[in-house]
């Protein structure tokens, strides 16, 4: 079968075109400023892009081709539209200062190649309007894939598959509702993070994995006594398998060892045991516990931690940054 675009047809589409006086193609600007209803452009063509628009999510018109009385599209920057036409309608509300650029053509298709402007942090972005969700759907037996990096190994053969060929940053909450698999290692950062594990999402029991976090002052004159945490790091019904700290503030003088534990429930050096207090110096639970506790703390209520230094400080105040890791246990609700 012949293609009517077939080079042995140019001289008589081209005659055709030049006897009705047929732009090949027309660029054309529309102001949404003033609002319209099924206003007529005489304009013929097979092919119509929205080139550019003020603002992709309000330059927002629509549009009927060769009959005003057909149903109307929607007429918004980056929408392609093929077919036979010797006029259309637009319809819109008033947009101040608003537009879109139209390119209409026959024997013509024209696209921009999209690529970064460098303008804003979303450089032509795929957007939708209001309230439509955006969906990637692969044909039968295709996948998603995001970058070249690899290939994917877990055998995606679905087209409700995603493969991520490189780094995958969430900044909000994950949910895995099947089951999740960690190749290497998984690693949670301080803060009200929090990595769960459920039987089948069932019953809503979990166990949760998560940490908490503080900067603590020991002004001069204090320490001998111990300064308590003003939050408490030591949940209840946890177990507490990590803490760490550092100072971020070396003591003008006077104390010289630093340690820390729960302020009602253990040893008052039980995570750390007489650390140094220059700037910068770290302390583990796992290294620097005290000779007792060897192993997870098991906490049954709200604590907060405590820290001693051997003598009060003086001179300047002290600052020590404080972590703890712990699992959390719900029950079953039913």
């Amino acid at each position: 079968m012949e293609s009517d675009k077939d080079i042995k047809t140019w001289d008589q589409r081209l005659k055709d075109q030049s006897v009705r006086h047929w732009e090949n193609y027309v660029h054309l600007r529309i102001d949404l400023s003033t609002a319209r209803i099924d206003e007529q452009f005489i304009i013929p063509g097979e092919f119509i892009y929205v080139e550019n628009a003020y603002d992709d999510d309000t330059s927002i018109a629509k549009i009927k081709l060769q009959k005003n009385s057909n149903d109307a599209l929607d007429l918004e920057n980056g929408v392609e539209i093929y077919t036979v036409f010797t006029q259309f309608f637009v319809t819109n509300e008033a947009l101040q200062d608003e537009w879109l650029d139209l390119v209409i053509g026959i024997n013509f298709i024209y696209k921009k190649k999209i690529a970064a402007d460098g303008g804003g942090a979303w450089p032509n972005p795929i957007t939708t309007a209001v309230g439509v969700d955006l969906g990637l759907l692969p044909g039968a037996g295709g996948i998603t894939q995001i970058g070249d990096a690899g290939a994917q190994s877990h055998g995606l053969v679905a087209n409700d598959d995603l493969f991520v060929s490189g780094k995958l940053e969430v900044d909000g909450s994950v949910y895995f509702d099947g089951i999740f698999t960690g190749g290497t290692a998984i690693f949670t950062l301080f803060s009200s993070q929090e990595f769960r594990m459920s039987p089948s999402g069932t019953f809503n029991s979990r166990i949760s994995w998560l940490s908490l976090h503080e900067l603590v002052t020991i002004p001069v004159g204090q320490g001998a006594a111990g300064v308590v945490t003003a939050g408490n790091l030591a949940p209840a019904n946890s177990t507490i398998i990590g803490c760490v700290c550092r100072v971020t503030q070396a003591p003008g003088g006077g104390a010289t060892t630093l340690d820390i534990g729960r302020t009602n429930g253990g040893n008052l050096d039980e995570f750390i045991d007489g650390i140094a207090t220059a700037l910068g110096t770290t302390g583990t639970f796992a290294a620097n516990h005290d000779a007792a506790t060897t192993g997870p703390v098991l906490n049954a209520a709200n604590d907060t931690l405590t820290l001693t230094t051997d003598a009060n400080v003086t001179g300047t105040d002290m600052k020590v940054r404080i972590i703890t890791f712990y699992r959390q246990e719900t029950p079953p609700t039913g």
